[in-house]
């Protein structure tokens, strides 16, 4: 074999957790930054694609987080301590040793300690339909049903569950959707597929045997 050539092969496996990467992405980026990602990639003995691929996850992540009304991150933020105080007890790694989402007995308290929390912080009142005082919503399709809150929870994780299971990012063209579908709007329906992925694939359902 000549000097410089690489032996025939699949090559070294990535240094990281990351797999399956299929897709280039090129860029500059200054020094300082470059050093950054080395000095990260060396702690973590990770590649330095891998950590870069990670903080730009992140990163995508926390601006989308950032983006929500306060009052929904505040309670995304109390439903994340919980969790953490369900599966309180963890391995050597910081894994918890009772998962909520692979312990039944986890999940059923994590699930109860949001319906506490939920009835902790419900609104005072009574309860009466939004169409009482905007009436044009009774007859709107696109903003669902407001007969009952029974009725409407149904209707929104019914639409919640299709793109759970379908949605796939990177194949929305323009002409799948009506000509006056602006460029920003299908912008963000790329992102909710984005986002609905990722979901799909840290959850880990079986949609086979699991429908709300």
């Amino acid at each position: 074999m000549k000097a410089g050539k690489r032996k025939a092969g699949p090559g070294r496996k990535p240094a990281g957790t990351i797999r399956s990467k299929v897709s280039n992405f090129s860029t500059r980026i200054t020094a300082e930054t470059r050093v950054a990602l080395e000095i990260e990639a060396r702690a973590t003995e990770q590649s330095v694609s891998q950590v870069a691929e990670q903080l730009l996850r992140l990163g995508i992540k926390t601006k989308r987080e950032r983006e929500r009304p306060d009052a929904l991150r505040a309670f995304c933020y109390l439903v994340a301590e919980l969790a953490e105080l369900i599966c309180n007890f963890k391995k050597a790694d910081g894994k918890p040793v009772f998962d909520w989402r692979t312990t039944p007995f986890t999940f059923e308290a994590f699930r109860l300690a949001i319906q506490k929390l939920m009835d902790a912080i419900k609104p005072s009142g009574e309860m009466r339909s939004p169409t009482e005082d905007e009436p044009t919503l009774a007859n709107s399709l696109i903003a669902g049903p407001y007969d009952s809150p029974q009725a409407r929870a149904e209707w929104a994780t019914m639409i919640l569950w299709h793109n759970l299971q379908s949605v796939e990012p990177g194949r929305l063209t323009q002409e799948m959707f009506s000509p006056r579908v602006t460029v920003d709007e299908l912008t963000e329906i790329e992102r909710v597929a984005y986002s609905m992925a990722r979901a799909r694939h840290d959850l880990q359902i079986d949609f086979r045997r699991s429908r709300p």
